[in-house]
This record gives C-alpha cells, structure tokens and sequence, in this order.
C-alpha cells in the first residue's frame, strides 16, 4: 500500500494489477483485463479479449505527423480469436468499435493523456532538468514548493 502523502504531496494512486499469481502458479491466466496505450497519439485500448487501435503516425518519422486526430482510422480486433490481428472488425461490429473507443477516452481523461501533442520528435529534443544523481556533489534536492 502506497501513503496517501509523501513530504506533505498529494500522491496519485497506484494504477494496474497485481501479477502476484503469475509468481506461484504457472497457469495463472493473464490478470489484466484492461489497458489502454498511447505514444506518440498512436493508441489502443484493450478490454478482455477485445482490442482498438488507431495508428496516427509512424514511429520512424515523427515529423510526419498530421494532427486532425478525429480522421484516424480506428481498426477492431478479437484476440481471443485472432491473437495476429490480422481481421480488422470495425465495418463489422461498430459499436463493440464505439465502446472501445468511448472507454480509451475515458481512460485517458483519468491518466491525463490529453491534449494530444503531434509535436513528436520535437518534444524529445526539449532539453529537460539532469536527473538528481547526475551531479556526484548534490546534497539536496528542490521539492516542487521550491
């Protein structure tokens, strides 16, 4: 269990699952039944045995990102039945695709994933704060009140 409050800050709560089960039993069955992604506003949402994926740029060319989220084609896959993802479903089954879709924004207005940055490798090169062991002679270290 995680404290309510370190140095007198707010904590977030943890988020997942526990794998405990996976440790002593090897035919522990997967533990989590949902998950949602997104990097680079690539994202997906998992929910048991369903999946959603909406590809908005590459990985290789994050200059190349258009904006225009909502023109992202959604694809609609049932893992359980076909893990490779090689039957895209949405034309099929559009409200299994509309549910999925309605619970990846609920999960990423919880976990703070808005608003969408299309900025890509651009955000990568903004020069960020060294981490705190990386000056050898630091005895202290700023609180965000500082």
């Amino acid at each position: 269990m995680s404290p309510g409050t370190v140095d007198g800050f707010e904590q977030k709560p943890m988020d997942g699952v526990s794998i405990v089960s996976t440790f002593v039993d090897a035919g522990a069955r997967p533990v989590r039944e949902q998950q949602y992604f997104e990097v680079f506003t690539n994202r997906a949402i998992y929910d048991r045995g369903w999946i959603a994926v909406a590809q908005h740029t590459f990985p290789w060319r994050q200059d190349l990102a258009p904006g225009h989220w909502e023109q992202d084609k959604w694809e609609l896959y049932n893992l359980d039945e076909d893990f490779s993802e090689a039957h895209d479903l949405a034309a099929q089954n559009p409200a299994k695709l509309a549910e999925l879709r309605r619970l990846f924004d609920e999960e990423a207005q919880k976990n703070h994933v808005y608003p969408f940055d299309d900025r890509g490798a651009a955000r990568l090169a903004v020069p960020k704060p060294s981490p705190g062991g990386a000056d050898p002679n630091r005895t202290r270290f700023a609180g965000a009140h500082e």
